[in-house]
């Protein structure tokens, strides 16, 4: 059986020479070998990223999300499921996407992925056609942003905060959008993309 050092060399070899078939092939062979393990999490958190984006294969990239959480590694095992909710609304079932994403909505201490989670959790009933339901979970989604708001300066209460103006942009409050995108620039930590995205958000106001 090759060892995880070995393959992890294979693998980085395939990535600096952008041969995504074999970065592909390579964690197959992890997913396979290592399944239980960060490596083996992380290789089928990518291998359902390269189906759905590359390959635009839904039922496959579902099957890789699946297994990254039978993993049990939380560092891959909440985005993959995050993204299986996405992958099942796109497939048409919103009800199995608002049972894996209130998995994620519902960890403490809220995190940008849990309140991403929830937001989507919104979309999903939406979907589904229960809109009482869906201004529930709305609520719901808003509280975890104003807790996510209130933990210090870091990039996760950036994050939040500008996840909270641009719920504020879509309700049409563009005094509290405008307030809450200067909160999540003044402090320094949101990451480039997003300040790239709330100084257009800001401008447009």
């Amino acid at each position: 059986m090759a060892t995880l050092d070995a393959l992890n060399g294979d693998l980085e070899r395939a990535l600096q020479v952008s041969d995504y078939d074999s970065v592909a092939s390579v964690r197959r062979t992890i997913a396979q070998l290592y399944p239980e393990t960060p490596a083996g999490a992380e290789a089928s958190y990518k291998l359902g990223l390269d189906a759905l984006f590359r390959h635009r294969n839904l039922d496959a990239a579902a099957e890789h999300f699946r297994a990254t959480t039978r993993a049990k590694v939380p560092e891959w095992g909440v985005p993959a499921r995050v993204s299986l909710g996405l992958v099942l609304l796109r497939q048409g079932k919103p009800q199995q996407a608002v049972f894996e994403l209130r998995r994620v909505a519902s960890i403490e201490p809220p995190t940008p992925q849990t309140a991403q989670a929830a937001g989507l959790v919104v979309v999903a009933l939406l979907d589904n056609g229960k809109a009482s339901e869906a201004e529930r979970a709305r609520h719901q989604h808003r509280r975890i942003l104003e807790r996510l708001c209130k933990q210090g300066d870091g990039v996760d209460a950036a994050l939040g905060r500008f996840m909270m103006a641009m719920e504020k942009k879509f309700d049409g409050d563009r005094a509290g959008a405008k307030a809450a995108f200067q909160d999540a620039l003044s402090g320094g930590s949101l990451p480039p993309e997003y300040r790239e995205q709330a100084e257009r958000a800001l401008a447009d106001l």
